[in-house]
């Protein structure tokens, strides 16, 4: 049991709450009668398995930290434990209902009220199963199986920027099988036909549904389109989308996603970069000029954004105009000598000339 939990947590670090669902296990098969020194015997053999979950929570904590994705989503520590209960509904509600699946859900805020309603939600249903444990073992344990499994992928510790993954609801959901097969009558178990029968449509029609969702996972740009669907003002996924039409070599499609990833977050320099360098790839100056004149609207303290409009505006002879954004950079950010030299090239290059024309800032790296 030990070398198969450490070889779960080495492939996927979603065994971490297997020593508690093994006590639940135990807690099942005696049907929640064990007392004292029963119960306590039980875990010196869950020790090993703790130990080793306990490790690789901090491994995984250090390893996302270390690739950043513990800062992709600024949250209070309130806003994420709201978030953390308010997923319970959620991966209740897809296991009940799936529909608007999506590669991507993006992590949202979440109001404190909100994670108070779903918290007493959740605690009055445990209450019941705990009030019916004796009658009904099967739907204590499958219910807190879902609660305990859920712990880790909840996102009371965020890591990336999704909000939710139906992947995540894979081991938990095994609860919720477990109360429903327990939860039928006895007396259906002489109906074995029409069991089967009713057994065989569900499972034809989840396989025509499945059917439908993996046409889209064939190509990059349906899936990703498909989930703008879900999270249309997701500026990270704006620009993945964007990325995948520029490998297609669909130039204006993917600029007008760097646009749109841009006007949802004007800090996000791949997008801006990105977006630039895909209207100037499709001479669309103009566009250009446009997506950055966006940029700075929302953020005027964006200094690349103003140097690089800058630069555009200056090479479409619109020099007077590049002064104020190369001054605008410059004052953001004086200790870039290469923002300083395109201040002095226009400024030069706005001056009557004494002997020889001045020259226009030289385009951006990467166009």
């Amino acid at each position: 049991m030990t070398a198969a939990s450490l070889a779960s947590l080495l492939a996927k670090p979603l065994f971490l709450t297997m020593p508690l669902l093994l006590l639940l296990i135990d807690g099942w098969a005696t049907a929640w009668k064990l007392r004292g020194r029963e119960a306590a015997a039980l875990l010196p053999e869950k020790l090993p398995l703790a130990a080793i979950a306990a490790t690789f929570v901090g491994l995984t904590i250090w390893a996302q930290r270390s690739i950043g994705a513990t800062e992709l989503v600024t949250a209070t520590l309130p806003e994420r434990l709201a978030h953390g209960v308010v997923s319970y509904w959620r991966y209740l509600f897809m296991q009940v209902w799936p529909v608007h699946l999506s590669v991507f859900y993006p992590y949202l805020p979440t109001s404190m009220g909100a994670g108070a309603v779903v918290l007493a939600g959740l605690a009055a249903v445990t209450a019941a199963c705990w009030s019916l444990r004796q009658r009904w073992p099967a739907g204590l344990f499958g219910w807190l199986w879902f609660c305990i499994a859920l712990v880790p992928m909840a996102g009371f510790v965020q890591a990336g920027s999704q909000g939710y993954a139906d992947r995540f609801s894979l081991l938990p959901s095994v609860g919720l099988v477990v109360v429903l097969v327990f939860s039928l009558p006895a007396r259906w178990a002489a109906r074995r036909r029409t069991i089967a029968w009713a057994g065989s449509l569900a499972a034809l029609l989840l396989v025509v549904l499945t059917e439908r969702r993996l046409t889209l996972w064939q190509s990059t740009v349906p899936l990703l389109e498909d989930a703008l669907q879900t999270a249309p003002d997701d500026y990270a996924l704006h620009n993945n989308v964007a990325l995948a039409y520029l490998r297609q070599g669909q130039l204006r499609t993917a600029a007008s996603h760097f646009r749109r990833a841009t006007e949802l977050n004007p800090q996000y320099l791949p997008a801006i970069q990105d977006g630039y360098d895909a209207y100037r790839a499709v001479r669309d100056l103009a566009g250009a000029v446009g997506l950055l004149e966006g940029v700075v609207q929302r953020d005027p303290t964006n200094a690349y954004a103003q140097d690089l409009l800058g630069i555009t505006l200056a090479s479409t002879g619109r020099i007077a105009e590049s002064v104020s954004h190369f001054r605008a950079a410059v004052r953001l950010d004086p200790a870039s000598a290469a923002y300083q030299d395109h201040l002095a090239q226009a400024q030069a290059a706005t001056r009557p000339a004494a002997s020889a024309p001045a020259t226009a800032p030289a385009p951006a790296s990467g166009e």
